[in-house]
Order: C-alpha cells, then sequence, then structure tokens
C-alpha cells in the first residue's frame, strides 16, 4: 500500500531516528547537553557512525556547510503537505526561500518534489542550537516516546 504522504512519513522517520542515536551516544534532551546534542547531530559524526541511515552519508552532504548539522534535516519550514496540479504530493518552502526549488524525477509520485538543499536555514550548528533552545520541550516528547517504546 502506498503511503498517503511519503514526505510527511519519511521526514518524521528520520526524525525519530536522530533523535535515537543521540539517545544512544548518552545524551538526553536537557539545556545543558545541547552542546554536545548539535555535536552528535552533526553531518561528520553522523556520517561515520550510522553511513546506513541517510544516502547522502555516503556521498555528498545535501548542503555545502562547513558544520553541516542534521538535526533539522526536515527543515521547520519544510511543508510536506503541498500538492501539485494533479493533487500528488510534491512539497513546497513555507517562507519562500530562494535557495530552493523543484527537482524534477519521473519516479516521484508527482514527478517533482521541492529541494532546499541550497538553503543553509536551519542546518548549521549555530542555528540548530538556538532552535533547540525554543524547542527541546519537543524533542524530549519524542525522546520519551522512544524510551517508552523500549
Amino acid at each position: 500500500m502506498a503511503s498517503e504522504n511519503y514526505l510527511k512519513e519519511w521526514a518524521e522517520g528520520f526524525k525519530k531516528r536522530i533523535v535515537s542515536r543521540v539517545l544512544e551516544a548518552g545524551l538526553e534532551f536537557t539545556v545543558e547537553n545541547i552542546p554536545g546534542i548539535v555535536r552528535e547531530a552533526s553531518f561528520a559524526v553522523q556520517s561515520k557512525k550510522h553511513p546506513g541511515d541517510c544516502p547522502c552519508y555516503t556521498s555528498e552532504p545535501c548542503h555545502a556547510l562547513v558544520d553541516l548539522n542534521c538535526l533539522l534535516c526536515n527543515c521547520p519550514n519544510y511543508n510536506a503537505n503541498t500538492r501539485g496540479a494533479n493533487g500528488e504530493i510534491q512539497g513546497s518552502c513555507r517562507v519562500d526561500s530562494s535557495n530552493g526549488r523543484y527537482t524534477e524525477h519521473p519516479n516521484l509520485p508527482a514527478g517533482r518534489v521541492w529541494d532546499c538543499n541550497g538553503c543553509p536555514i536551519f542546518h548549521s550548528s549555530e542555528e540548530v542550537e538556538k532552535y533547540l533552545m525554543e524547542h527541546l520541550e519537543d524533542f524530549k516528547k519524542i525522546a520519551d516516546k522512544i524510551k517508552a517504546e523500549k
């Protein structure tokens, strides 16, 4: 059975996986641990420790940033619910970043998907740290749910 919204499903799955990886590293989602969480979620660490988690971990990074961070791989500005002319999910940017674009591909349900790999917002360690300071409780809830499932 095809997913109703493959973009949203992928995003939720990756977020859960990266939170799990932070927990596996022995880090709880607390204010004191934010620098360690940011370090653990960095592309440099994740691509070495978990190369099978993301296609970009074994090839080129998705964003050309020196301190690329994967905690917010699914950007908070990404709208996974945008549909194309035929009603197929194709995604979009909530802030209409000029750094994103649609990538065409015949195997995608809508034939294209919003690609924000040219956008640096929320993908640097500094931006992730700021975001965590404001949204730490959201990540704690995900972490608590993961721990409860074990």
